[in-house]
């Protein structure tokens, strides 16, 4: 396994990559396919846990720990990278928690390349890694690029249009964004069933039929 300082990079040789965060809370985990200009050609180029899917880019959550998984075959000839991204959600930043590692595991589970996002401070969303092609072969390098607007400021600054970023957690007010829903809580009681209202005043109850 290659571990990766900022700015370096390393070539890739599996075809299919999957990449992780490991973080001291729970983190959300995306994806922007993005051309030379590191922007998105749509708003379907970002991928994550409620658009799951783009060409040669998908999402999924295994066991709650989410990922994203890359079939470089797959990504389209007019992108030029795929970016993974992590974001929180709620109060805290990363900057208040050790840091986070970015990984990139290859066929089989391979180890590919690890990197350490440290330096963080009041950041609530970062890119961690750059999977990008170069001269016909694809290359990973280590980005760290944090913001403190949270995945809104994050995907905007990438070209995805944002229906309101100004939000007090930098949630977007995309539709169908914001954080991946959770489950109910293990053990907690059924809500109780409303109460039957009372019959309209001066309306005679039915009577039970003879």
């Amino acid at each position: 396994m290659t571990e990766l300082s900022p700015g370096a990079n390393a070539p890739l040789s599996a075809r299919r990559v999957t990449a992780t965060v490991s973080c001291a809370v729970p983190v959300d985990v995306s994806a922007l396919i993005v051309g030379p200009d590191l922007r998105v050609r749509s708003d379907a180029d970002l991928v994550f846990f409620n658009a799951p899917e783009a060409p040669g880019v998908r999402w999924a959550d295994g066991g709650g720990r989410q990922r994203v998984d890359v079939d470089l075959d797959a990504v389209p000839a007019g992108a030029q990278a795929v970016l993974i991204a992590a974001s929180l959600s709620g109060a805290g930043s990363f900057g208040s928690m050790p840091p986070p590692q970015v990984r990139l595991a290859g066929d089989g589970n391979d180890p590919a390349a690890l990197f350490t996002v440290s330096g963080l401070g009041p950041e609530k969303a970062i890119i961690g890694l750059e999977i990008y092609r170069r001269d016909g072969r694809w290359k990973v390098r280590a980005v760290g690029q944090g913001y403190t607007g949270g995945l809104a400021e994050l995907v905007e600054a990438h070209g995805v249009e944002v229906d309101d970023p100004g939000g007090p957690d930098g949630e977007t007010g995309q539709q169908g964004m914001g954080t991946a829903p959770a489950g109910p809580a293990v053990g907690a009681p059924p809500p109780p069933r409303p109460a039957s209202p009372p019959p309209p005043q001066g309306v005679p109850e039915p009577r039970p039929a003879p």
